[in-house]
């Protein structure tokens, strides 16, 4: 063989990309595991992914793609050094820019925890809840105030990644996002309303989705006819002194 300059070669050790989550709930199979390409079938209803290594003299770059089904087409990717569920957000965001998909779209993949944590679809939730808001909810306000946490999600650039540059746009000219505090943020009111649906509506294991929704529906009728307001217990000089250690000391 060396005479020859023949060279044999060694199989690389397998690299494991995938890794279940053993915590992660057990979605249904809405593709039913047919991945065949049809000419015949409308684009952008059934995406599939996975995720892909690749030796480099630097190390293992790791490669996500998004593949529409219907027409095998790659329509995202995204690399990586890291196999973070961010690498799969990444390839995601980067279908959903480029193909723009006029409605729901269904997302196959394996088990891996990076397709599995709910952070992977945070940001679009929260764009679609914001439009839902201001399209729907309350279609006549000029600026809507919203109180939220401080997750990375919870911003306009959210709202650039799920709709058309000039709808974008035009959500986030009526709307202002004021920030909980980092420390305290248990204080604010929408934690303790949530805190008391749960213990006064969903104290129960509840049969169905329809129940669900007409519970919900009616718990939300009696909370807004009944405009409650919250009555403080802990004041700002109760703060003060048990939580003196927060404020700045000059």
């Amino acid at each position: 063989m060396r005479a020859a300059w023949l060279v044999g070669q060694h199989r690389r050790r397998r690299h494991r990309t995938t890794i279940p989550d053993p915590h992660a709930a057990t979605r249904p199979d809405l593709v039913l595991r047919d991945f065949r390409p049809d000419p015949t079938a409308a684009v952008d209803i059934r995406w599939c992914g996975d995720i892909t290594y690749i030796p480099t003299d630097e190390g293992w770059l790791y490669l996500a793609t998004v593949i529409d089904i219907a027409s095998r087409r790659v329509v995202g990717w995204a690399t990586a050094d890291h196999l973070r569920t961010e690498l799969v957000a990444d390839a995601l965001r980067a279908a959903c820019h480029r193909r723009r998909p006029a409605g729901s779209v269904i997302f196959h993949s394996d088990r891996g925890c990076q397709c599995t944590r709910r952070e992977l679809t945070l940001w679009i939730d929260w764009a679609g809840q914001v439009k839902q808001l201001l399209s729907v909810d309350y279609p006549d306000a000029e600026t809507v105030v919203l109180v939220m946490d401080n997750l990375n999600t919870h911003g306009v650039a959210s709202l650039y990644e799920a709709f058309e540059p000039e709808e974008a746009f035009a959500l986030a000219q009526r709307f202002e996002i004021h920030h909980t505090s980092k420390r305290g943020s248990w204080l604010n009111i929408a934690e303790t309303e949530l805190s008391a649906l749960t213990r006064q509506c969903l104290d129960r294991r509840i049969g169905d989705l329809d129940t669900l929704s007409t519970e919900l529906s009616a718990w939300q009728n009696v909370t807004n006819t009944d405009q409650r307001q919250v009555d403080w217990q802990f004041t700002t000089h109760d703060a003060r002194i048990k939580l003196r250690h927060l404020y700045p000391k000059h």
